[in-house]
């Protein structure tokens, strides 16, 4: 019998491989660029040397990512502490440190025993469900000092994964009164006061309305190498220009699952999806809620000019695709790298619709001070269609399709309009999985809608002598019978690639697959985004709550 061999596997030797020294090369690069600075006073970038009084249980003890399968055992982890050294920083604040540490391994110790206390023994189900139910709380600091430093850096840490659902408390969503009592003492201690979220998704961040907060960094779970990635960019040896993949609004109540996301509302049985397609920034965007940070937003130390020259209509390409040329400018005085993103803003007829949806995106290169790059995103036009559920059919609604492009979901300019005459059924399916229940799902008021198209109307008017006006066929976008796996593959290999596209059997991700009753949300492909809840369709398709959690939150994943 022939024993299935692995390519590469774990290892015992003490020594570190060459392979290994690449890897984390690449680890820090990822981790740089999804790092998303959400708010800076001028404090930041640090100057490289500088003094820095560093708090908070995770400045030591990073979490680099999720439990249950998101965790892996890798060598080793650099911590914010330990990144922070490595880059020339000094740490003046060993001693509350040290005494972290100590009272974490007592609180460590005391966690450990009370997990086999209430778990079976011999039983790791139950061993993993008691982990993953009753996450380890960080430990009370000692008192707050000043010491030697001008700015002050406080790192706020929440351990997230399967297994569990995150709670609208303190020491989850909202701060724990430890951690209200030492960013309030930290600012009055310091100048400058930068807080580092260390966190798997959104949190309440209404501190900053209470504290003199000077920078937020949202790190996320970076992986093994954290701790130096946030300190590049601390130190500006890196720009800043990852985006947030989630909206983080103002309050917990502003997301439209919060009365009934699992235990609010004493069900963690059964899970309804009252929101339908108005999830994320859909909804913000849609029912006009207000966030704190805008679905893609993410700041720089640099600025940027974005520019749409042109849009193309390519009818004969496979798969059928619009192009949208964007010329990308660094207007600013340091390098940096932006993110343009295109969103589309599809007719509202039988079928209701958000108000804009993420169609396309990209990332420049290193831009230096004055220097431009043109990018060229391709929008398939399956990513316009939506699906009728009666009927069976993807289709695209007679009306016009607005292509807006920017910076976040909510800064956005109309770059072009496309137009069609009258509804095309693109791909005719068979419905499999009925919906077994009624299910009234949410709707914007009409006012609402009527605000939005005027709104819309107001845009065409004063940029239509200005940006391209493309008029679709019928013909072009019918997608001859193919199926949603067969042109998922299609966009992942490429037109030229289809033999390895039609030997493939990689699955349709989760958050492309059709619902009764949903329309499909772009297939997020190569993201050069940052992950804020690290976890792969497989486990989710797994994990009914977990599920909950992707669709509140616009998560890319592959």
């Amino acid at each position: 019998m022939k024993l299935r061999t692995r390519g590469i596997s774990g290892t015992r030797n003490q020594a570190e491989s060459e392979r290994e020294r690449a890897h984390r090369v690449i680890a820090r690069k990822a981790a740089a660029e999804g790092i998303v600075l959400l708010e800076n006073n001028g404090v930041l970038p640090l100057k490289k040397g500088s003094k820095v009084a560093l708090y908070g249980g995770g400045a030591r003890h990073t979490i680099k990512g999720g439990t249950g399968s998101g965790s892996v055992n890798n060598r080793s982890n650099v911590s914010i502490d330990e990144g922070l050294r490595n880059t020339g920083f000094t740490v003046t604040t060993d001693a509350w440190l040290d005494a972290y540490d100590a009272a974490y391994e007592k609180s460590y110790e005391e966690w450990k025993d009370y997990i086999y206390e209430i778990s079976e023994p011999g039983n790791f189900d139950s061993l993993y469900r008691a982990h993953a139910s009753h996450p380890m709380q960080m430990p009370k600091g000692s008192a707050i000092t000043k010491t030697e430093a001008a700015d002050a850096i406080y790192v706020i840490s929440r351990v997230s994964g399967e297994g569990a659902d995150r709670k609208a408390e303190p020491g989850d969503y909202y701060l724990s009164e430890q951690e209200e009592e030492e960013l309030k003492a930290i600012t009055e201690c310091y100048d400058n006061t930068i807080v580092v979220l260390n966190v798997g998704g959104v949190m309440d961040v209404s501190f900053l309305e209470k504290y003199n907060i000077a920078a937020l960094v949202m790190l996320s779970q970076a992986g093994m190498e954290g701790g130096n990635a946030l300190a590049d960019v601390l130190s500006g040896a890196v720009t800043p220009s990852g985006k947030l993949t989630d909206t983080w609004g103002c309050r917990y109540e502003d997301y439209p699952s919060s009365a009934t996301f699992s235990h609010n509302n004493g069900n963690i049985i059964e899970e309804k999806y009252y929101e339908g397609i108005y999830v994320g920034y859909r909804y913000f965007d849609s029912f006009e809620v207000e966030p704190r940070y805008p679905f893609g937003y993410g700041m720089s130390y640099t600025t940027f000019d974005v520019t749409t020259e042109n849009a193309a209509w390519k009818p004969d390409a496979e798969p059928k695709t619009i192009t949208v040329t964007v010329k990308v400018t660094n207007t600013g005085s340091c390098a940096g790298k932006e993110v343009v993103q295109v969103y589309a803003a599809c007719p509202s007829g039988k079928l209701k619709k958000e108000r804009k949806r993420l169609v396309a995106f990209g990332k420049t290169a290193l831009l230096q001070p004055g220097e431009s790059e043109t990018l060229h995103l391709k929008v398939p036009t399956v990513l316009l269609e939506s699906y009728r559920t009666g009927k069976a059919v993807y289709c695209m609604e007679a009306g016009d399709y607005d292509f807006l492009v920017g910076t976040s979901s909510r800064d956005v300019t109309l770059a072009a309009r496309l137009t069609l005459d009258k509804t095309v059924e693109t791909e005719h399916l068979t419905n499999i999985c009925p919906l077994l229940d009624a299910l009234k799902e949410i709707q914007p008021e009409e006012e609402k809608e009527e605000r939005w198209r005027a709104e819309r109307e107001q845009m065409w008017e004063e940029k239509k002598a200005e940006i391209p006006l493309l008029f679709l066929d019928e013909k072009g976008l019918i997608r001859d019978g193919k199926s949603a796996e067969e042109m998922y593959k299609i966009l992942k290999f490429g037109e030229t690639n289809a033999a390895e596209a039609k030997k493939s059997s990689e699955p349709l991700p989760l958050p492309c697959r059709v619902q009764p009753g949903r329309q499909p949300p772009p297939c997020w492909k190569n993201t050069v985004l940052p992950m804020s809840f690290w976890l792969t369709a497989r486990q989710a398709s797994a994990s009914p709550h977990i599920i909950r959690k992707i669709r509140r939150t616009a998560v890319f994943t592959k």
